[in-house]
């Protein structure tokens, strides 16, 4: 499940455990180092051990980038890439020395390039091999044909070609931040988690209906600016449109306005952008 960060791809692989009544059984990365890197091969074992266990469960592996890192080619050309960028920089500050200390900042950058690289090709030489050494772990827990399983990454790049391959995982579903169409779907009735998030736990349901009515004319008015926007940004806009009561909807929907207009400032001041496709 490739996606941005805070489309909600943990919340998608909960409804779909809720809707078919199994338990979810969530695997952080932490899990394997629980015992300390050095450990990390007899963790690993144990864990999956367990996890093959399982029968009618959704099995969701969180941030767990790391352990199917792209191996291969790729690899060497961007470790070459940051060598040839390390050893430029290193050059530059070796020409804006004294001359008289010219030959020791040689040996010296030849010191920082060589051990800058042997870090790098060192670094890069673990993580393929604790890809090669989960792969396997990954096809057998598929194979038992058990559980559906589920990996959210931030950074599908980065991730191993082959743990893409169908029989280690036979579907990708892409999550991204919903269109506005979508939006207006999800404000026509909050859900209890997005009500306690939002602040409006016990709030009169009518007025919940009018802050409602309010975003979605807000976010509907700059429809043809935005494509997607954030979960989080339309709850800063429930939480932030306040009062509700004894106003009337044209000023709830100015206040929607000026709260999705700060929003968009931030962005251009170099703060996260919130906004998608601007």
């Amino acid at each position: 499940m490739p996606g941005s960060p805070g489309t909600r791809k943990t919340s998608l692989v909960k409804q779909v455990s809720e809707v078919l009544r199994w338990p979810m059984v969530s695997v952080p990365a932490s899990s394997i180092f629980e015992d300390g890197f050095d450990r990390m091969e007899a963790r690993a074992n144990r864990v999956f051990g367990l996890l093959n266990h399982l029968r009618g469960c959704v099995i969701f592996f969180d941030e767990f980038e790391e352990f199917f890192l792209a191996r291969g080619e790729d690899d060497r050309t961007g470790l070459r890439t940051l060598a040839d960028e390390q050893t430029s920089r290193s050059e530059h500050a070796s020409k804006a020395e004294a001359p008289g200390d010219s030959d020791g900042s040689r040996d010296e950058t030849s010191k920082v390039r060589d051990s800058g690289s042997s870090n790098m090709y060192m670094s890069r030489t673990i993580a393929a091999f604790t890809t090669s050494a989960m792969l396997p772990r990954l096809q057998d827990l598929h194979d038992q044909g058990r559980c559906l399983i589920f990996l959210a990454t931030n950074y599908p790049n980065k991730l191993d070609s082959a743990i893409k391959r169908v029989g280690r995982f036979d579907f990708t579903i892409t999550v991204e931040h919903p269109p506005i169409a979508r939006l207006m779907e999800y404000l026509r009735d909050l859900n209890p988690n997005t009500l306690r998030l939002t602040d409006l736990e016990g709030i009169n349901s009518q007025d919940i209906k009018k802050l409602l009515a309010a975003v979605r004319q807000a976010l509907r008015k700059h429809e043809t600016n935005i494509q997607a926007v954030k979960f989080t940004i339309v709850e800063e806009m429930l939480r932030q449109v306040r009062p509700i009561k004894g106003r009337t909807p044209e000023d709830l929907e100015k206040n929607a306005t000026a709260v999705l207009k700060r929003q968009l400032r931030a962005s251009e001041v170099g703060n996260p952008p919130e906004l998608n496709n601007l």
